[in-house]
């Protein structure tokens, strides 16, 4: 009985650590979408296979992305 207690208290707190990780990326998500979207130069993020992650509004711009 007592083991399930701590179980589940293991599992709460582990769930509160992932959820508020997730509050901490989305936060910094949204800084850096906020610096990218009003910088006046071009950026393109690219991931490691060298693929194109995303690109800001002036690159949208410079090439006529929609």
């Amino acid at each position: 009985m007592f083991g399930n207690k701590l179980q589940i208290t293991k599992l709460k707190e582990a769930l509160d650590d992932a959820r508020k990780k997730i509050t901490e990326l989305e936060t910094q998500y949204n800084s850096l979408r906020t610096v990218l979207s009003s910088m006046v130069e071009g950026v393109i993020t690219v991931g490691l296979d060298s693929r194109i992650l995303s690109v800001n509004s002036s690159i949208e711009q410079i090439f006529g992305i929609q």
